[in-house]
């Protein structure tokens, strides 16, 4: 069963306030729905590495 809601920002209420007002009405999501957003962002490839500090060859032609 499919059912249609229209969410309506208030007038003078900001983006943040829309967003949080309608987050905090939403309902649980079930694990499928959690499962199926882990899936849609899961990262493929090999980790970035980070750099914590400039190489000595960086810093020489500094």
């Amino acid at each position: 069963m499919s059912r249609e809601v229209v969410l309506t920002i208030q007038p003078g209420e900001s983006a943040d306030d829309f967003i949080s007002r309608i987050a905090d009405t939403a309902p649980e999501p079930s694990p499928s729905v959690l499962d199926r957003i882990r899936t849609l962002l899961a990262v493929d490839g090999p980790a970035i590495p980070q750099q914590t500090a400039p190489s000595r060859a960086v810093r020489a032609a500094a």
